[in-house]
């Protein structure tokens, strides 16, 4: 059974610690997106003096841009849900209307601004551009459909998951009740494991899309669902504090090195550790939650390290246009796609995009919220004007993937 007692006001503050597991998530993303000149610098410094083959430096490269976006993904899942369960608690009911129009406010303007822009360089011939890819990555479908996406689209396969999934869970959670929600969240992410175990064992619609499926990216979400659930419930409570101690909850790291063996270990081995670090995640982030006095929790709120974190929703779209795998660039973009310049590039559009569209943007959705609010019949605000306060929490909740 769950517990409903109400949250304190240190729950319900900015978590400024996630802020900082956010910004090590797109400096995985940016490793990984800037990885050739790196390792050809590296290898120069090695001696190496041979031709660079990107494509032979791909098992680096790939583990670890996806490592930052399964990051993203267990913070969405966990943020996520947290609000859910607070703005309930506070209203007595989940306003799924009111949680979708935060979203939209939240996400498109500054996704929309960002596919603006490569549209018009696609059509101007400056970049390799799909229309059937970029439209895919506006209605949030570009994860089903990755054969038509090129380079500066591909990325909005990490945001469509988390788009899917802010379509399907709040319903469920709703669907579920208070009661049942745990175990619910419990029952799904363990049949999306066991579904991931048989596509990978049987090649069940092995596709290209395969990997960024929602079926099969799933785990990492729920399992910060399930976090969040947990924490609300007196049993699930004890656990995540045992089990988000940091001798503990440091599993993940070596989890997270082991799921990448797929060509190395037996399948069993794969799976099981892929799906053990899906689970590990989020207690490394309520490590840091629970205990912000640490030392990695210092680190994860240095205020530089914390603003990284804020703008990295935009950092991650943009830094697709200027951090580009060699077999991607764009002759015209000419020294923007190189070191320094593509770094100082990606920076200034992201904090641009995060001072002049997203936060006018939230507030604009908060003011639009206030309308509906104040507009309706006197005996129904009471149920509704807790509801704006809810909205300073918005800008902490995890969209990435933002990646």
């Amino acid at each position: 059974m769950a517990d409903v007692s109400p949250m304190t006001e240190e729950a319900r503050r900015h978590i400024r610690t996630l802020d900082g597991w956010r910004a090590l998530a797109i400096l995985l993303v940016l490793l990984d997106h800037g990885a050739d000149p790196l390792l050809r610098f590296v290898l120069g410094l090695m001696g190496h003096t041979g031709a660079f083959v990107s494509e032979h430096y791909t098992f680096i490269k790939n583990p670890v841009g996806r490592g930052g976006v399964h990051l993203f993904f267990a913070l969405s899942g966990y943020l996520i849900t947290r609000r859910l369960i607070e703005e309930e608690l506070r209203h007595g009911r989940m306003n799924l209307q009111a949680f979708y129009i935060r979203r939209l406010f939240r996400i498109q303007p500054a996704a929309i601004f960002y596919l603006l822009v490569v549209g018009v360089l696609g059509l101007s011939a400056v970049l390799a551009v799909s229309p059937r890819g970029w439209l895919c990555g506006l209605f949030a479908c570009a994860n089903l459909t990755l054969p038509w996406q090129t380079w500066y689209t591909e990325h909005f396969w990490s945001l469509a998951v988390e788009e899917q999934f802010y379509l399907l869970w709040p319903v469920a959670f709703v669907l579920m009740g208070t009661r049942r929600r745990l175990a619910g969240a419990l029952a799904i992410v363990l049949l999306l494991g066991a579904w991931l175990a048989i596509v990978v064992r049987y090649h069940v619609t092995a596709s290209p899309n395969m990997w960024v499926r929602p079926d099969i990216e799933g785990p990492w979400l729920m399992w910060g669902c399930v976090a969040a659930l947990a924490e609300h419930s007196r049993y699930g409570r004890r656990l995540l504090e045992l089990l988000s101690r940091p001798g503990i909850c440091l599993i993940a790291v070596p989890l997270a090195l082991l799921s990448l063996t797929y060509d190395v270990f037996d399948w069993k081995i794969f799976m099981s550790a892929t799906f053990l670090c899906a689970a590990a995640t989020p207690l490394l982030l309520l490590g840091t939650v629970r205990r912000p006095d640490g030392l990695l929790g210092r680190i994860l709120e240095l205020a530089a390290v914390a603003w990284l974190g804020r703008i990295s929703y935009s950092l991650y779209l943009w830094q697709q246009l200027f951090l580009v795998w060699d077999d991607a660039r764009a002759p015209r973009l000419g020294f923007l796609q190189s070191p320094p310049w593509a770094i100082i590039a990606a920076f200034a559009c992201a904090t641009a995009s995060y001072y002049w569209l997203e936060k006018p943007m939230i507030n604009l959705g908060r003011a639009v919220l206030r309308r509906r609010v104040t507009s309706a019949p006197a005996h129904l605000l009471h149920r509704n004007v807790g509801l704006l306060y809810s909205e300073g929490a918005d800008a902490n909740s995890g969209e990435s993937s933002k990646h």
